[in-house]
């Protein structure tokens, strides 16, 4: 039983994107430089997810577009809490949708990540912890590739973060 796909959408302000992939066996100089420190487009048989694709509709009002999705390089981070880790305990792989402006500086950045029981907490629903660490991960994606799109180093991490428990 799954509890559903946690999609996680920041967005500061929209417009399209150039760069186009020519093939689907995509080499690592032809991804855009602001991706290439960590993601790699998404693998052949990889379906967009669902949620991902109506949000970008519903805010875009366009088709999500297959060449802006990517996913996280395991083989530089082999030991990422999220991608590593938890990876097929109770948290599947994440898919990240960049949009840029017209002079490609990131916009906005999509997370959809697919959560399941082993990602629960005591009340059976998704674990706050677990959910500060999502909302971490979707915040550092839009956060550092913003920034080596405006030409800065991109490696920005979080300070503090503070989850409340409601009820």
């Amino acid at each position: 039983e799954r509890l559903g796909v946690l999609p996680c959408c920041f967005s500061l302000v929209l417009e399209g994107w150039r760069h186009l992939f020519r093939s689907t066996r995509i080499l690592e100089e032809e991804i855009p430089e602001i991706y290439r420190a960590r993601y790699e487009p998404l693998l052949p048989h990889m379906v967009l997810p669902l949620h991902l694709t109506a949000a970008v509709q519903e805010l875009h009002g366009a088709q999500a577009l297959r060449n802006r999705a990517f996913r996280r390089q395991l083989q530089k981070f082999p030991h990422h809490f999220l991608h590593a880790t938890l990876r097929g305990r109770g948290l599947g792989e994440a898919v990240y949708y960049f949009d840029t402006d017209k002079n490609g500086v990131v916009q906005t950045v999509f997370t959809a990540w697919t959560v399941g029981p082993g990602f629960a907490g005591l009340s059976g629903g998704c674990h706050g912890g677990g959910i500060a660490a999502l909302l971490d991960d979707a915040f550092g994606a839009l956060t550092n590739t913003h920034l080596r799109s405006i030409g800065r180093s991109g490696e920005a991490v979080t300070a503090y973060l503070k989850v409340n428990k409601m009820g």
